[in-house]
């Protein structure tokens, strides 16, 4: 994962050929707000469903899946929305990948990381 200037409507992207995720710089050594915290979060998992598409599906949603969502892009949407939003209790549509019964709790994570106090993450000093 690298962070790095990313365009105005970019919130993280993933290569298509290495399939490596970068973040916007700016979110690397910052403490986030909650809203900030749940955006990155929204983000990794997002990205982190392109880093294990074939290269030639991560190249057709990045030529084509910008304006117009390719099937599987939408597909990644759906499966966050499930995840993030609905907490497994509808699906919105064809998701990607196959979910288990884990719900991720954004919450108690962001607590867990304000828990820290003033500590700069690794890499930030």
């Amino acid at each position: 994962m690298y962070f790095g200037d990313l365009g105005p409507d970019s919130a993280g992207s993933t290569n298509t050929l290495t399939g490596t995720t970068t973040l916007p710089k700016d979110v690397r050594c910052k403490k986030l707000s909650e809203d900030e915290f749940n955006q990155l979060f929204d983000t990794i998992l997002h990205e982190s469903m392109h880093s294990t598409d074939p290269w030639w599906q991560r190249t057709w949603d990045a030529y084509w899946g910008n304006d117009n969502l390719t099937a599987n892009h939408q597909s990644i949407y759906n499966r966050t929305t499930y995840e993030l939003v609905t907490g497994h209790k509808f699906s919105v549509g064809p998701m990607w990948g196959t979910p288990t019964n884990f719900i991720p709790d954004v919450a108690a994570l962001y607590a867990g990381s304000r828990d820290k106090g003033n500590q700069v993450p690794c890499g930030c000093n």
